[in-house]
């Protein structure tokens, strides 16, 4: 019954004027990028698939989008229950496992990110991890910046401050909406990022990449913790948001607050090197005279010549 349902869906949305009207702002957003070809699409918070009728079609329309461009599409929501991975296992669709909380870096692919209805926290920190030129390889079909920025207030607006900052470097499209369902695609937009307005998009310092390096590397030492609860990070970020403007203002020295960040990121790498080390080489038992003696490329008496 879910096959059909969905099947019938995707046959809706291929006549439909929404579709029509995506795959035309598509089309116009990837001349804009000067970019003929798209790499993949990547789904977050598509929803209950088995239970929802707005989800079935919206997994519909990524079938759709898959078979026009012939590209892979993954998926994330932590909401999928068992029915829904045997939906999405069944249309060859990709369950992606880990929650990087939309921090999806491109590869120099062109990259649809489709996220319906998600916060746009997602959509903020899918602008993050890409910032810069690499933002061209990025085609966010979510929620509009515009009508966000519009009814936002700005007391607000620090909790999305990369899509306020690349809102004057982004070309965002309209879909005439006029599908029966009209809630699917409420609100929804294309944002492409074309690589004349990125030429004028400042770069992040030095400094973003050091707390970059950071945070990787305490993604390391707790794989599985959420990283938005962990002490640690919530104190650097702090740290950085207090001193955003200069970092000398507890300063001994020039730099004072860089150096900390240095100093507290090659604490970091130098533990888990030495972690590393110690896993590899402690504890496997005393080796035998034939071993060591491999081991520096000698050979025993009864060894064969």
């Amino acid at each position: 019954m879910f096959f059909s349902q969905i099947e019938k869906a995707k046959e809706e949305l291929l006549v439909s004027d929404v579709f029509h009207s995506i795959i035309a702002s598509l089309r116009e957003g990837l001349t804009l990028l000067e970019e003929p070809n798209l790499h993949e699409i990547i789904c977050l918070g598509l929803g209950k698939v088995a239970w929802f009728v707005r989800c079935k079609y919206q997994l519909a329309f990524l079938l759709c989008l898959r078979d026009i461009y012939e590209i892979e599409v993954k998926v994330f929501d932590p909401v999928f229950i068992e029915d829904d991975h045997f939906i999405l296992n069944h249309f060859n669709i990709t369950v992606l496992t880990e929650n990087l909380e939309g921090k999806y870096k491109t590869d120099k692919n062109s990259t649809i990110f489709f996220l319906p209805h998600c916060s746009q926290q997602l959509s903020n920190n899918i602008i993050w991890a890409n910032w810069g030129v690499n933002l061209r390889h990025c085609i966010l079909i979510c929620n509009s910046f515009s009508s966000m920025i519009e009814n936002t207030p700005k007391s607000f607006w620090a909790e999305y401050e990369h899509i306020i900052n690349i809102y004057s470097h982004v070309v965002e499209l309209a879909i005439a909406n006029t599908f029966k369902y009209y809630d699917i695609f409420n609100d929804t937009s294309i944002h492409v990022f074309p690589p004349s307005k990125l030429k004028l998009l400042p770069t992040y310092s030095e400094k973003m990449s050091t707390i970059r390096q950071i945070i990787s590397e305490l993604r390391k030492v707790v794989p599985k913790e959420n990283m938005k609860n962990n002490l640690a990070l919530r104190y650097i970020v702090n740290q950085y948001k207090k001193y955003q403007t200069t970092d000398q203002q507890l300063c001994k020295a020039k730099e004072e607050m860089d150096f900390m960040a240095k100093t507290y990121l090659c604490y970091l790498q130098s533990s888990r090197l030495c972690q590393e080390i110690h896993d590899e080489f402690h504890s496997k038992g005393e080796r035998t005279v034939e071993e060591t003696a491999k081991m520096v490329g000698f050979k025993l008496p009864h060894d064969p010549k």
